[in-house]
């Protein structure tokens, strides 16, 4: 009977636990953004701004509106890639089942900025990328890095995408109009673009 009673307890727990857990995930999405912020920060040394967060839990999914994300190494207050809306959508009950792919995502009003720098660098190269790149290079070439989570998506929709490399006075610019990446179960890949 003790043994069943403490059960009970240990069980209570979890689920009060559990359910401050998603509490604090739903109502306050942005109180994690300033982590999210700080990590990206410390790894790349680029700076994150996101104007509207929003966490889902059933279904799983992220949503951000007006992503601007900038070198702060560069003098010039240029925006290295700037996303007007981006949605993530998890499916868990494949990635519990460890599936091939378990999410899909899209992207709408997507701006890329390249400039070729005086010294030979671009503008996406940070002090924190160029110690990442330094390091990466002493690895082992053979490292298989297709495990990553990265690689299991199932779909990706790109909408308005405008790349754009700046070399002196030279532009070049690369608009796509939809860009559309289905992976199949069997791991093939389908690609469909739509170019201005």
């Amino acid at each position: 009977m003790r043994a069943l009673k403490i059960t009970g307890w240990i069980i209570l727990s979890l689920v009060a636990t559990i359910a401050v857990a998603l509490v604090v995930l739903v109502v306050a999405p942005k109180s994690y953004l300033g982590l999210l912020q700080a990590q990206l920060n410390a790894a790349t040394g680029y700076q994150l701004n996101v104007d509207t967060l929003q966490v889902d839990l059933f279904p799983p999914r992220l949503a951000a509106t007006e992503l601007q994300l900038r070198n702060p190494d560069i003098a010039e207050n240029q925006q290295l890639l700037t996303v007007a809306q981006l949605e993530l959508n998890i499916d868990a009950g494949r990635y519990l089942t460890a599936a091939p792919t378990w999410w899909q995502a899209s992207a709408t009003g997507i701006n890329v900025q390249l400039t070729d720098l005086d010294e030979g660098s671009t503008n996406w190269r940070s002090s924190a990328t160029a110690k990442a790149a330094s390091t990466t290079d002493q690895e082992s070439p053979g490292q298989n890095t297709a495990s990553s989570p990265l690689y299991h998506f199932s779909k990706i929709n790109i909408a308005d995408l405008s790349f754009t490399r700046t070399t002196g006075d030279d532009v070049i610019t690369l608009a796509v109009s939809e860009l559309k990446l289905t992976k199949a179960p069997e791991e093939h890949l389908q690609v469909q673009l739509t170019a201005n």
